[in-house]
């Protein structure tokens, strides 16, 4: 469970830490106490000083985020390896030497694992939840009450866990040709999809399976092309711009190079999923996509290429083509980025088998069973998929109508999550 700054409490927070000296020195308090914490479950204060050994326990402890902590600092301050050391004047050593500040030593030296600099921009948005002991040690050392000042996360709502264990139903092959896409191109992914009329629950049920983290930790920009407005390719940049909230100076010259960098660095930086997406309902609009895809498809895999941190995220480049099934038959445009561009079947209908083996997934048993509406408990037993496939015949909406009936939950009251990411 974490903890976050209640918003009415910001102001008190900020205050108080300017008030203690501000964030660099109250990171360094905050590094002292989790040290010293840690070193106080062998009996030992920072008043003794430290040594390898010490660092090397306190590594064994867990508290720093690199291993190689110990190895550092004594190959940079070698005394450190026969005789003990006050930790103000080991950092008082590398800060001149390095002619950088407390921050730099505390993120590139001493890396202690709750109190690493973004934890400090997630405590100090107060936007984000934070590990509770990260938590603690801050409010510790602000001399602040944690109950007065944070809210703690609370678990998942139960329609969320339903829908989260919803994205594992039958998605296996697109994962699998989803995934391997992604290893190709530089975990950027470029995906055109044809939904028929109405058919908007699979297609956002298969994308969600895709990208959605558990924690909604993703980043979004839609692009709708319309004939009743005229713009180019590059004002219509302005929506990714802002979409993603990208430095407003990107919309003045509005360069891809620029463009690409910059969805890069917050990639890195939020470590978040981007998905972009862009929607035409006409055949005459393509011709418009594909200027603005082609702007933007080679800077984007330019920067990912050339990165050398390996980023789990994805950016992710949706054509929702929601033309008539005739025209998008009928219209194939010879297209240089044609091969850029995977075309994603749907699935709208599920097989008996599909839903046995969702069913029996323990994850999935264990959640029914302990929502199940008492209406049907009695009358289902065990028989759970075989409910579910008598009531929706696979039917994407009647199968998660049923779902949620079963689960004793209002359809209706959800069903909005499923047209939309």
């Amino acid at each position: 469970m974490g903890w976050k700054v209640r918003s009415d409490k910001l102001e008190l927070v900020k205050k108080t830490l300017e008030e203690r000296g501000g964030r660099q020195q109250v990171r360094w308090q905050v590094a002292k106490y989790h040290i010293n914490t840690a070193l106080a479950a062998c009996g030992k204060t920072l008043e003794d000083g430290l040594d390898l050994t010490d660092f090397q326990y306190l590594t064994h402890r867990g508290i720093f985020t690199n291993k190689e902590v110990a190895y550092k600092i004594s190959e940079t301050m070698p005394e450190l390896k026969c005789k003990k050391i006050f930790l103000e004047t080991i950092r008082d050593y590398f800060v001149p030497y390095y002619s950088s500040s407390i921050e730099d030593f505390l993120d590139n030296y001493l890396n202690l694992k709750y109190n690493i600099h973004g934890t400090w921009n997630k405590f100090l948005k107060a936007e984000r939840f934070i590990e509770d002991e990260a938590f603690k040690g801050i409010c510790i050392v602000l001399g602040l009450a944690r109950e007065e000042i944070g809210t703690q996360e609370r678990e998942m709502p139960r329609w969320k866990q339903l829908e989260t264990l919803l994205w594992d139903l039958n998605h296996k092959r697109q994962v699998a040709e989803f995934q391997n896409l992604a290893q190709k191109s530089s975990n950027l992914v470029c995906l055109r999809f044809r939904p028929l009329p109405g058919k908007q629950i699979p297609m956002f049920w298969l994308i969600k399976t895709l990208v959605q983290p558990v924690d909604n930790n993703i980043q979004k920009a839609d692009i709708f092309f319309t004939t009743q407005i005229e713009s180019d390719s590059r004002e219509k940049l302005n929506t990714i711009i802002t979409g993603l909230r990208l430095p407003e100076k990107l919309e003045r010259k509005k360069k891809p190079n620029a463009i690409a960098q910059e969805i890069h660095k917050k990639m890195l930086k939020d470590q978040k999923t981007v998905v972009l997406f862009f929607v035409t309902n006409e055949r005459q609009q393509s011709t418009e996509f594909y200027e603005l895809f082609n702007l933007l498809y080679q800077p984007l895999l330019d920067q990912f290429s050339a990165s050398q941190t390996q980023l789990k995220q994805k950016l992710l480049m949706v054509w929702i083509d929601s033309s008539s099934q005739e025209e998008s038959e009928a219209y194939e445009p010879v297209r240089e980025s044609d091969c850029s561009i995977t075309e994603m079947p749907l699935i709208s209908e599920f097989t008996n088998d599909d839903i046995m083996k969702w069913t029996n997934l323990e994850t999935v048993n264990k959640f029914i069973q302990r929502t199940i509406n008492n209406n049907l408990s009695s009358s289902i037993g065990n028989n759970i998929g075989e409910f579910i496939w008598n009531q929706s015949q696979g039917r994407s909406e009647d199968l998660l109508k049923s779902v949620y009936y079963l689960c004793n939950l209002n359809w209706e009251e959800y069903q909005g999550s499923w047209k939309k990411l």
